[in-house]
């Protein structure tokens, strides 16, 4: 099966665009990236570009937030954000 193949048509995103949105999710920097994946940092960061082209976004914060708003990453893979705060006297 090819890299290429188109996993979530109506967004035109392929099967290493969604690992490669996998791991940013899960926090990892592109050269980490792309050691596990076996390419180079800046094909990570062009297929993360073409991303936030495709999902019309600006920051890598952006692109995590919609990936797990539209479940294009398992829930395990985005980041929970804690949003209580300690009192504050």
């Amino acid at each position: 099966m090819s890299d290429r193949r188109i996993v979530y048509p109506h967004m035109g995103i392929t099967s290493r665009q969604r690992e490669v949105l996998r791991l940013t999710c899960q926090g990892l920097r592109a050269r980490e990236i792309a050691d596990r994946l076996g390419v180079s940092a800046r094909t990570v960061e062009h297929h993360k570009y073409k991303l936030m082209e495709r999902l019309d976004v600006r920051t890598t914060a952006q692109l995590a937030f919609l990936a797990g708003k539209h479940g294009l990453v398992a829930e395990d893979d985005v980041p929970r954000v804690d949003m209580t705060f300690a009192d504050q006297d």
